[in-house]
């Protein structure tokens, strides 16, 4: 027979794993959320004129200064900052202060923009 002191002990016990098992998914869910919205990239303006487009990445925004249909621009891409479906974003290679956006067709360039201390 079990004790009513064994049956309390193995009940708290669940209880402990339940309460890990629960912190586990709601960490597993948040942290990509959080990931997205805190480090980016990511867009912050959806709108139709190209050059008041920007893009957030490390709190720090970047202006679109243009845009070329295939390969040819000034900036390289360097280092993969996020990869999407039809979307990836670079960090420039010989520009740090550049984002480079390769979309289907289509390749924007993001310049980092100047905070109101005059710091980039």
């Amino acid at each position: 027979m079990k004790t009513a002191q064994g049956v309390i002990i193995q009940l708290m016990k669940r209880k402990r794993i339940l309460k890990v098992f629960i912190a586990v998914i709601v960490a597993a869910v948040m942290l990509p959320i959080g990931a997205y919205y805190i480090i980016g990239p990511r867009d912050l303006t959806d709108g139709g004129e190209i050059y008041a487009q920007q893009v957030y990445y490390m709190f720090n925004t970047y202006q679109c200064v243009g845009w070329t249909m295939g390969g040819n621009n000034d900036v390289e891409p360097g280092r993969l900052l996020r990869y999407g479906l039809f979307t990836r974003y670079y960090k420039g290679k010989n520009a740090p202060d550049y984002i480079v956006v390769y979309e289907t067709h289509e390749k924007f360039v993001y310049r980092l923009v100047e905070n109101e201390d005059g710091e980039k």
